[in-house]
């Protein structure tokens, strides 16, 4: 899956505090295009370092955001578009 293909689903995943998005770096930025990942984390793995989890469950990719952050950002909005996503990725690299 692609970091566009989460978010524009993300009501399918987890509100778990544990279900959070990896995502691989293009030319060291997040894009919608970017191969992403939801993991979800036992209670013992969440108490590892992000480095960590990213290491061992995810390799290549690294730490986006929580899905239920990205929820919490979108709340109110009607329509999951491009520039939607675009902001929660703007948010990911300047102010996660």
């Amino acid at each position: 899956m692609t970091i566009e293909e989460i978010i524009k689903n993300i009501n399918d995943f987890s509100d778990s505090e544990r279900a959070t998005i990896y995502a691989e770096k293009l030319n060291n930025k997040w894009l919608l295009s970017s191969e992403a990942i939801v993991l979800e984390l036992t209670e013992d793995e969440a108490e590892l370092s992000i480095e960590e989890i990213s290491k061992k469950y995810t390799p290549g990719k690294e730490y986006f955001l929580e899905i239920f952050l990205i929820k919490e950002l979108m709340d109110g909005c009607d329509e999951i578009d491009k520039k939607i996503i675009e902001i929660i990725i703007y948010y990911a690299e300047n102010d996660a």
